[in-house]
Order: structure tokens, then C-alpha cells, then sequence
């Protein structure tokens, strides 16, 4: 059972693209649609170079703002979940 086509690198990358291949997103409203584009675009190169710097400003307006009643609620949710 020795199929030719199935080892064949050319058939595997057009059969792998059909499998991966999903149809573009729509949102029904243009500018949040293209926004979603735009912003996906970049998580699927690098989601580590946009998350984590945002994780940290994040956190740093967070305590900038509420000052170290976060880190308590912080604490609070880590011990109750």
C-alpha cells in the first residue's frame, strides 16, 4: 500500500494548506473589522513582543492607581482560586 501521492512534499503542502485554511473574519462593522485585522495581523508574527510589554504597563497603571490594594486583591484571588 505504497502511495506515491501521499509522500509526495508538493501534495502534503497543498493538502496541509487546505486543512489550515479558514475563511476572513468578518464582523459586520467595517471598522472593527479592521481593526480585528490589524490587530491579529501582529499576534500571529509576535504575540510575545505585544503581551507581555502590555501585561507589565498594565499592571504598573494598576498599582499607579489603586496602589497596593492591588497587590491585596491580588493575594486574596491567589489563595481563593
Amino acid at each position: 500500500m505504497n502511495n506515491a501521492a501521499t509522500h509526495n512534499p508538493k501534495n502534503w503542502r497543498s493538502r496541509m494548506d487546505d486543512i489550515l485554511s479558514l475563511e476572513p473574519n468578518d464582523l459586520m462593522f467595517q471598522p472593527l473589522t479592521t481593526a480585528y485585522k490589524l490587530v491579529t495581523r501582529r499576534l500571529k508574527v509576535w504575540p510575545f513582543l505585544y503581551i507581555i510589554p502590555l501585561s507589565f504597563a498594565a499592571a504598573a497603571l494598576l498599582y499607579a492607581t489603586f496602589g497596593s490594594s492591588v497587590v491585596k486583591l491580588t493575594s486574596l484571588l491567589q489563595y481563593g482560586f
